[in-house]
């Protein structure tokens, strides 16, 4: 059996459900090779070709201008609020 012990800090920096947004940054992040999970390799053949496609928008580049080095969403994602949420929920909360 684990054990995690957690203070305020981290509850509040924790996510128990979905965010579409976030998952979108952290997909642009490993697309541009930035500290993130690996993508399955499946994935990647299949999505890569998009994504170069994508780097020629200059709206694409400014978003992918965004991201953090360091690692952690860069974009103001909003705090999940269940597991149907969707993009459109997330642009939302963000108006």
């Amino acid at each position: 059996m684990l054990r995690f012990e957690v203070g305020g800090e981290d509850l509040a920096r924790s996510r128990f459900a979905l965010s579409p947004l976030f998952e979108l940054d952290g997909l642009i992040r490993s697309l541009g090779g930035l500290p993130s999970r690996r993508l399955p390799t499946p994935w990647l053949t299949r999505i890569t070709p998009s994504y170069h496609r994508l780097r020629q928008d200059p709206a694409f580049r400014a978003v992918q201008a965004l991201q953090s080095l360091t690692g952690g969403a860069s974009l103001v994602v909003p705090t999940p609020q269940g597991l149907t949420q969707t993009v459109e929920d997330d642009l939302a909360a963000q108006a």
